[in-house]
């Protein structure tokens, strides 16, 4: 099910070539971690300001079984 709600992002990681791992805090679900992944575009540097730690983002989370 998808939900969409507002995070806090805490701190993110290099995966791969165009992926970060990133832990965000939501007020709904906690803490969270996902991986996204970036285009390589010479836009892309504009998406990837939105991942520096302490910025406000709004999220679409697909919540899974565990």
């Amino acid at each position: 099910m998808l939900q969409k709600t507002s995070a806090i992002i805490l701190h993110t990681t290099k995966y791969g070539d165009s992926g970060w791992i990133v832990k965000m805090f939501t007020r709904e679900f906690g803490l969270q971690s996902c991986i996204i992944t970036i285009s390589r575009k010479k836009s892309g540097g504009k998406n990837k300001s939105l991942l520096q730690a302490m910025s406000l983002v709004d999220v679409v989370l697909l919540e899974g079984k565990s």
